[in-house]
């Protein structure tokens, strides 16, 4: 077979291979952001605090956890003020918008991990199951 011909059967397999890969992580990442939104759409909202703290984490196939991302998330910072109804309404926006933006930076092998990050997040769970909606989501 000529070389230009196997060169050019190469190019053609490297440009197949990156365009599935592509493809894959595109779907990985509708399919996070599907889940995020379900997570953020099923949750309980009184003052908007619990909704405001959903974080999104990228643990890279070696275990790091990339663009200072860590499993030890901070909550945000409550406004001033004794809780009001709604009081965070105004920052669930660009918290989900925030987070929707991690999901840019995966790459292949990664996982990404959905939490909460407040210290009741496991009583909400057990009395809304808004993460049990979505894994159930998920398969």
């Amino acid at each position: 077979m000529p070389q230009i011909l196997v060169r050019q059967l190469e190019q053609d397999f490297e440009a197949a291979i990156v365009e599935a890969e592509e493809e894959v992580l595109e779907e990985e990442r509708t399919f996070a952001e599907q889940i995020y939104s379900h997570i953020q759409d099923n949750s309980p909202f009184l003052t908007g605090y619990y909704k405001a703290n959903h974080r999104i984490l990228i643990e890279a196939a070696d275990g790091s956890h990339p663009f200072g991302l860590t499993p030890e998330v901070n909550p945000a910072d409550p406004p001033p003020g004794a809780p009001t109804p709604g009081m965070f309404k105004f920052v669930i926006q660009g918290v989900i918008e925030e987070e929707l933006e991690k999901l840019d930076l995966i790459k292949l092998g990664d996982i990404v991990i959905m939490v909460n990050a407040i210290e009741y997040a496991d009583e909400v769970e057990r009395n809304y199951g808004v993460y049990a909606g979505a894994r159930a989501l998920a398969g």
